[in-house]
């Protein structure tokens, strides 16, 4: 679940750029307990679909007895586009927003 953790970090370094940026008013308008929870939520559900993928089709998990732990096996054709969705939205996506946030406060 490193991807719950990361997204996790790049929502609140929006919601701090947005705090501190925008006055008080607009912050508490379009930042309230319900935006926060469905941001959390869509942050969960896209990191369970991503994770449940393998198990889907989509590669397959494969477990190292050496050092007993799973790592993805890429089956012809498929593990090109898995690998890609991860080199280009799951882990740049965040640091791109991370680095907006905090460069412009």
């Amino acid at each position: 679940m490193i991807l719950v953790s990361v997204w996790t970090l790049a929502a609140s370094s929006f919601v701090r750029f947005y705090m501190i940026t925008r006055p008080k008013t607009h912050y508490t308008k379009s930042c309230n307990h319900s935006a926060i929870i469905r941001v959390t939520v869509i942050i969960w559900l896209s990191s369970i679909i991503v994770a449940g993928m393998p198990m889907l089709g989509w590669d397959k998990y494969v477990f190292s007895p050496i050092t007993y732990s799973c790592g993805i096996y890429g089956l012809p054709g498929y593990h090109r586009y898995y690998f890609l969705f991860f080199c280009i939205i799951a882990f740049p996506g965040p640091f791109i927003l991370m680095s907006f946030s905090y460069s412009m406060i």
